[in-house]
């Protein structure tokens, strides 16, 4: 999909491919992992979903201080890998990630973990291809291996990091940087 689609059109079809795989339920906990806490293409989603849907939504921080602001703003939230934490991942039907930087989720059989990279992952990758410690090299083969849709900025990004990451290039959707057309959304409102 093209970024001038909106977000829109990049989240229905997301969300097809969630009902599908979750059996079409109408009652869902969607909940979302970001890095930088509370940010990036997980809060575009965040967004879309508390307009458009009636899904239940939770987010999981890594910074004790942004726990404090989202509950004061009333958003459900646990501080990462916390028994508070861990106890929300459990409920959760679909899980969103931007970063594999969240390795201790420990995902159902039944869940959903989709993640929508932050930015271009290949540049990062790239670099990580030659200086990689062969420990986090098993850390981010056992993260992917949990991911079941995987969605990216680019079609370059797409078949790169297919091979790189040896992932099903089918479970990988261009979305482009819905962060961005969210970005251009508020631009352009009068």
């Amino acid at each position: 999909l093209r970024m001038s689609r909106g977000l829109g059109d990049v989240y229905k079809r997301q969300f097809r491919y969630c009902f599908i795989c979750m059996g079409g339920g109408l009652k869902m906990l969607m909940v979302f992992m970001s890095q930088p806490d509370f940010a990036c293409n997980c809060h575009a989603l965040w967004k879309y979903v508390k307009q458009h849907t009636d899904f239940e939504t939770a987010w999981i921080i890594k910074k004790p201080a942004y726990y404090e602001i989202l509950k004061e703003r009333g958003i459900r939230c646990a501080v990462y890998d916390t028994v508070e934490a861990n106890k929300i991942i459990e409920k959760a039907n679909v899980l969103i990630a931007n970063s594999y930087t969240f390795l201790n989720v420990n995902k159902r059989e039944d869940q959903l973990l989709v993640n929508v990279w932050h930015g271009s992952g290949v540049k990062a990758h790239d670099y990580y291809d030659h200086n990689l410690n062969p420990r986090h090299l098993i850390k981010l083969k056992n993260y992917f291996g949990k991911v079941d849709l995987m969605c990216v900025h680019s079609l370059d990004d797409r078949f790169k990091l297919a091979a790189m990451l040896n992932f099903d290039l089918r479970k990988i959707y261009v979305t482009g940087q819905p962060r961005l057309d969210l970005s251009l959304i508020h631009i352009s409102e009068p």
